[in-house]
């Protein structure tokens, strides 16, 4: 139980507001926080009504308010709250009947919810900009729930089954068939269909799906299902993305019916393109292998594969060259090569060779169709690219301002070393460091200055830990260490004593020697946790309690 004591001084410093008034709403008293919140003093409040400081309130409704209390006991509304300046502000109020002194007495116990309103409103823009966001596209968006019912879905998908006009949500694909046109139900059943075969194979799934339309336009749609699964294993939801593919099919099936023409204009392609028989016989080229066989005196209709490529006069197939012929012999599937030829002017250039079986109608292999491409310039640029591409990787992993492992980095190290830990049963520390008094530099100084200083912190912090520790920055003024290996808590405690003593040298700001402190807040492996998050939050709780002790100084969690 509680002392009086006790009792009285968490009501003199709770945040919440606390007020007391008869049973006519006058006020006879209120803690701090209910009179710092309206801006009356305890005089002012006591001379005044609820009506007074809430206008939902009214002096006719009264009675019937006090009798709901000697009935239910307590109340809880949402309502406003007046300041003495005249401004509302929005508040969730609890009212209930105590006994004081054998008096009964009205007490209330109110929050802002000023937060907690905007929060909401932020909520309900941000589901506004997501139903915008998938009413603009043409494809069709739709979410249901684990027994298939619809949740939600987009105007496209609506207008599609001639929903539009149809309280969808609720409904399964089946029950939706009974309102809207009779030629959509087939389609609906071959939905659930699917469907189940997405929830059975227990991951994302594509199919095509056939849809009639009562016009007497067949529409094509390639449809991707996502289900989504409880922890427990329980159905959760379905998502149903479709995109219409009714040009593209049309497209295939005209290309399909145009290859035969295509091959008679091969010569209009620039790569060197040859089908070879099986007994390497050029069979046929096209004008860029024609104009290579002309200039090294070659007879078109019998040359070979390996003289008209290569200027060889057998073929070679070894552990540095592999002949895409035999290959495809042995395989009866496509190949690719990378091959080096000399061109006329005496370059070696690099070629990628695709290979295709050529197969009769008999199903017998004819022969293959080889595409040469010179990717000299691609090889090129890939290197190039590649060494870029580890540039970006550094990017990506560190921090542009300080140049130390950020948020990202930092979380795969500690989970290294949380394995490591484990494994060689050994201990380790996270330190959480927060600037005290960086705030005003950023607030006194511009922006640029503060990021200096971030760079001079990060430079002294840097050369405190051995190669084996990781000091990465968070973001913001906050700074956070592995320390690894380490034997006894004090040997941390001497870590942490070095990195306050780094903040005695002041900062140069401008030509002002400008003075900082660091909160410090430290966790243990595994005392205090053995995953990342674990032990991140509580070096980040420890760190708070040390700032809530006047700062510069350090608490293990």
């Amino acid at each position: 139980m509680l002392s009086d004591d006790m009792a009285r001084f968490a009501i003199e410093h709770t945040p919440l507001e606390i007020y007391w008034a008869d049973l006519d709403g006058r006020f006879v008293e209120a803690n701090p926080a209910t009179l710092r919140a309206l801006g009356y003093s305890r005089e002012q409040m006591c001379g005044l009504s609820l009506w007074d400081v809430d206008p939902n309130l009214l002096p006719q409704r009264w009675n019937s308010l006090v009798e709901t209390l000697r009935h239910e006991g307590y109340m809880r509304l949402e309502t406003e709250h007046h300041r003495c300046d005249g401004s509302l502000y929005p508040v969730e109020v609890t009212l209930s009947l105590v006994e004081h002194a054998s008096r009964l007495l009205i007490c209330g116990f109110a929050q802002d919810i000023s937060e907690r309103r905007r929060m909401e409103r932020e909520l309900m823009e941000s589901e506004q900009r997501l139903r915008v966001l998938i009413n603009s596209t043409p494809d069709i968006i739709c979410f249901k729930d684990g027994a298939g019912r619809w949740l939600e879905a987009n105007e496209a998908d609506l207008e599609l089954f001639a929903l539009t006009e149809v309280d969808y949500r609720g409904k399964t694909d089946s029950e939706l068939a009974d309102y809207t046109h009779p030629i959509y139900r087939q389609s609906f059943l071959t939905c659930e269909t699917s469907d189940e075969i997405a929830w059975k194979a227990g991951r994302l799934s594509r199919t095509e799906e056939v849809i009639a339309r009562p016009d007497g336009v067949v529409k094509v749609y390639d449809v991707i299902k996502a289900p989504v699964f409880e922890p427990d294993g329980r159905r959760k939801g379905l998502i149903v993305l479709g995109r219409d593919i009714t040009d593209r099919k049309r497209f295939e099936e005209a290309l399909r019916k145009e290859r035969e023409f295509l091959q008679n204009v091969i010569d209009s392609i620039d790569d060197p393109i040859l089908v070879i028989g099986t007994d390497y016989q050029v069979l046929r080229m096209n004008r860029a292998v024609r104009e290579l066989a002309d200039n090294q005196g070659l007879v078109e209709h019998y040359a070979t594969c390996f003289q008209v490529t290569e200027n060889r006069c057998r073929c070679y197939n070894g552990d540095n060259y592999t002949c895409a012929l035999r290959t495809i012999q042995e395989t009866h599937q496509p190949c690719k090569l990378i091959r080096h030829y000399r061109a006329p002017d005496g370059v070696t250039r690099r070629y990628e060779v695709s290979a295709s079986p050529l197969f009769g109608e008999d199903g017998e292999l004819r022969g293959i169709i080889e595409v040469l491409r010179d990717i000299s310039a691609h090889l090129a640029l890939v290197d190039e690219l590649r060494e870029r591409g580890l540039s970006y990787a550094h990017q990506a992993q560190h921090d542009p301002l300080t140049g130390l492992p950020n948020r990202l980095l930092f979380a795969d190290r500690l989970s290294q070393a949380i394995h490591s830990a484990h494994r060689n049963k050994h201990r380790f520390a996270v330190l959480f460091i927060d600037l005290d008094g960086f705030k005003e530099v950023n607030d006194t100084f511009d922006h640029s200055q503060g990021d200096l200083v971030l760079k001079d912190v990060a430079d002294r912090l840097s050369g405190l830990f051995r190669e084996d520790d990781t000091i990465a920055r968070l973001g913001g003024d906050e700074f956070i260490v592995i320390l690894n290996h380490i034997r006894r808590d004090p040997d941390v405690a001497v870590i942490a004593r070095k990195i306050l003593k780094l903040f005695e040298t002041p900062f140069k700001v401008l030509g002002h020697d400008i003075f900082l402190g660091a909160s410090i807040g430290i966790s243990l492996y595994p005392e205090h946790g053995t995953t990342v998050d674990e032990l991140v939050q509580h070096a980040d709780n420890a760190m708070y309690r040390a700032k809530a002790n006047g700062g510069n100084g350090f608490q293990f969690y």
